[in-house]
């Protein structure tokens, strides 16, 4: 791509008329600019990463009320309506489900979007306690179906995979997805799945979000609340579920809230109460009109 050559800015040539210079508004106020946005305060952005079988979405159980998740992840729904039947039936957790996803013809993320964008422009998110998507591997692998579709039907149909062009538009995909979520008030927790990667030069593993180069850098700074769902066993039969609030072994984690230790209970409210954060439940908006 060239430098623009025209209405792109630099600096003007000699003898050119000079454009006025811009007003001021005369109510312009830093304490304005920095004002704190009450709104804001309380909800928190998760993104909630682990192996399989980790805990991950019988997690989203735990947070606030109600519970609003787009659910990708085959069948995973049954975990909630097993740990939480009463809470369920309540339809104080809800979920919708994209599962039935052929790359030869996708339909699962245009169904999303739009009910996705409804909800968002609605403000229907607003009266939920949590909002989370689970997983961002399989809600990326039905935007990379759709995305390739449009782009080349035939590519699409024949290698159902990703030229080197196609990243940029999945990457801000993705910012937009996050970004927009987020802006609800609304705790938003993105579940992820991670996978080993090895430092050839030291010989060291890691786990990393399990997604492409560009977005393991670009996903993680879009959350204040990295988490990493963790068990291992502590005796015959017995395994201990913690979530990581911080570096642990080969797992990278981060917090930004107060007073979490680095191996925590799972328990999203737990968590939020020492942290000193309102964790209660919303309404149940669906019975405001009795």
């Amino acid at each position: 791509m060239g430098l623009p050559t025209h209405g792109g800015g630099g600096l003007p040539a000699a003898g050119a008329s000079q454009q006025a210079p811009p007003t001021v508004d005369p109510n312009f106020s830093m304490n304005t600019l920095y004002a704190v946005d009450e709104e804001d305060i309380g909800t928190l952005s998760i993104l909630l990463q682990g192996m399989p079988g980790t805990g991950k979405t019988r997690l989203l159980g735990t947070a606030p009320l109600p519970l609003l998740v787009y659910s990708f992840d085959p069948k995973a729904t049954i975990v909630l309506r097993t740990c939480y039947p009463e809470l369920v039936k309540a339809k104080l957790i809800q979920w919708i489900t994209f599962y039935d996803e052929d790359y030869r013809s996708p339909t699962q993320y245009n169904k999303w979007e739009q009910i996705w964008t409804t909800h968002c422009d609605t403000g229907y998110l607003n009266q939920f306690g949590t909002v989370a998507v689970d997983s961002f591997t399989t809600w990326m692998e039905c935007a990379v179906n759709q995305y390739v579709e449009l782009k080349d039907r035939t590519r699409a149909k024949k290698l159902g995979n990703l030229s080197q062009n196609d990243y940029l538009g999945l990457y801000n995909l993705t910012r937009t997805m996050i970004k927009k979520t987020a802006a609800n008030d609304c705790n938003f927790v993105l579940t992820a799945h991670l996978e080993a990667e090895q430092n050839e030069l030291l010989g060291t593993i890691r786990y990393v979000l399990s997604t492409y180069k560009g977005l393991k850098v670009i996903v993680p700074p879009l959350f204040s609340e990295k988490w990493v769902m963790h068990k291992e066993p502590v005796g015959p039969e017995q395994v201990d579920y913690r979530i990581l609030t911080n570096d642990s072994g080969m797992y990278t984690a981060s917090t930004q809230l107060k007073g979490l230790a680095i191996k925590e209970q799972p328990d999203i409210k737990a968590l939020m109460e020492k942290a000193g954060l309102p964790a209660i439940d919303k309404p149940k908006f669906w019975e405001k009109g009795k």
